[in-house]
């Protein structure tokens, strides 16, 4: 561009080269643009109660095999009856599962709307670390215990069905990546038990992944870092292959932060998917296609995506390979990659935004393709977080959790503002550059760590202004620097904790 060029052109090459990016060409036929056969959409939660345990376990399979998201849970203190089990489904889907229910000659005792009554299932496994070697989980009465150093099953416990030592002679010993299902040997309500904690010692042992690119063009695609733990020294990310990347700003400050975290909690750090990217979208193509092909190979219990070129057809190319994945992951999407979870219209499949104020007058405008474009961006102010909320929400353009991000911060869990932060505040922080990735990285963390998402959220927000104030930034600066310092501030914070994170920290 010569200087003579008017700004109105430049303006126009801009708007025409985003429209090329966020949409599709029109009459193509594009078949990676419309992941999954219905639209995931945010929904409440309904219960199916039953009288009998074996209903339970019947409806469960009948459902799940009619296509229908259900969870089995324990019942809430108000609910339980003599079944120490209900069946947790997306309350939209409640005709069509009752419908499948009485093909299948079963009728629930009670459908309840979890939200409309305030209730709230539990868990039925209980999860515990022995001497931060061994990790045990229990369901009902069955107990399965697994070597972390080697990811072998040592032992089984509980019950008292005959097929128990049976399927017990056969998995102890073996990897739980090779191990058979419990269900597939045996067929008690034991055996059943036994497969539930099962499932959940795969569920609390299974990577999370941090996804994204750095400022690097000659940075080649690094699956290494899905192999091994990565590790923070020095100001450097160090890499499984030996590679070194500076701590700085964008998914080196995310990655670097969580890691950091998670190493205070006492919990596995999360992997790293990496490559450079310095705006080509070179980078970002090679990530988007490793995922496509070997997702189901790691089956992550997170996803958090950072800075990827916001390429549309691709993000559907990995939503889907997501979807088809047999247990969902939870996922996290910050920078670029929210983006275009936004544009795609599939923003709801998430679990959790981290949108600063600007950003989130991008997820409220249903047309803008960046926020570049985004109506009001420049006038968004403090008061206007509710109405751009609510507006966002209604659009679908915004997962039900988020951490707003501002001079104060909101907490949204389940589309409403559950908290604000806003203290300590420390002014040198609007300077720096990385105190989002911050945030997020720290969100990262206490999700690793098994946080709800209500209090990974507000700890993160939290976490990140106390480390300012343990560090006593300039504006000069660089994020890095603070985030060195994380583990000391971590150590000082987790005496004032309540709650799951007081059972975090004691980990």
């Amino acid at each position: 561009m010569t200087q003579d060029q008017p700004r109105s052109g430049l303006l126009h090459a801009i708007a025409r080269k985003l429209h090329e990016l966020f949409l599709p060409p029109r009459g193509r036929n594009n078949a990676h643009s419309q992941p999954g056969k219905h639209r995931r959409a945010c929904n409440d939660r309904g219960l199916l109660v039953f009288d009998h345990t074996g209903e339970v376990i019947k409806a469960e399979r009948l459902l799940r095999a009619a296509g229908l998201e259900v969870e089995v849970k324990g019942p809430p203190p108000q609910m339980r009856t003599g079944c120490d089990m209900v069946v947790v489904f997306e309350l939209v889907r409640q005709v069509r599962a009752l419908e499948v229910l009485e093909q299948g000659g079963l009728v629930p005792s009670q459908v309840v709307s979890a939200n409309d009554v305030l209730l709230e299932p539990v868990s039925l496994f209980q999860t515990k670390s022995v001497d931060d070697r061994w990790i045990m989980v229990r369901a009902a009465n069955m107990k399965i215990t697994m070597d972390t150093a080697d990811d072998r099953i040592v032992n089984i416990s509980g019950g008292g069905c005959p097929d128990v030592p049976w399927v017990a002679s056969k998995l102890c010993g073996l990897r739980l990546a090779e191990a058979p299902e419990p269900l597939s040997l045996g067929q008690t309500l034991c055996c059943y038990s036994l497969q539930k904690a099962f499932e959940e010692l795969r569920r609390a042992t299974r990577m999370w992944c941090i996804v994204g690119t750095l400022p690097d063009q000659d940075f080649a695609l690094c699956p290494a870092g899905l192999e091994d733990d990565s590790t923070v020294a020095d100001g450097l990310l160090r890499l499984p292959d030996g590679q070194r990347v500076p701590v700085q700003r964008g998914t080196a400050a995310l990655a670097a932060t969580a890691i950091l975290a998670c190493g205070a909690l006492g919990v596995a750090p999360p992997r790293l998917l990496l490559a450079g990217d310095s705006g080509s979208g070179a980078g970002s193509r090679a990530i988007y296609a490793w995922l496509e092909q070997n997702l189901g190979s790691i089956a992550p219990a997170g996803l958090t995506f950072h800075y990827l070129f916001p390429d549309l057809d691709w993000h559907n190319r990995v939503l889907m390979a997501v979807q088809a994945l047999a247990v969902r992951p939870r996922m996290v999407a910050d920078a670029g990659f929210m983006y275009v979870a936004k544009m795609s219209g599939y923003a709801d499949a998430y679990d959790l935004f981290t949108p600063d104020l600007g950003e989130l007058a991008f997820l409220a405008d249903e047309k803008a393709p960046h926020p570049f474009y985004t109506r009001g961006f420049l006038l968004a102010r403090e008061g206007d977080v509710t109405p751009l909320l609510r507006h966002a929400i209604e659009h679908g353009n915004c997962p039900k959790n988020m951490i707003i991000k501002g001079a104060k911060d909101y907490i949204v869990t389940d589309g409403s503002i559950t908290a604000t932060v806003e203290a300590p505040s420390v002014a040198a922080m609007e300077c720096i550059g990385g105190t989002g990735d911050l945030v997020t990285g720290l969100a990262t963390a206490f999700l690793c760590a098994g946080a709800c998402m209500n209090e990974a959220c507000t700890a993160a927000a939290s976490m990140a202004r106390l480390l300012a104030q343990h560090c006593a930034p300039n504006p000069g600066t660089q994020i890095g620097e603070l985030i060195a310092k994380l583990p000391e501030a971590l150590h000082e914070a987790r005496a004032k904790w309540r709650g799951g994170l007081a059972s975090i920290s004691a980990r």
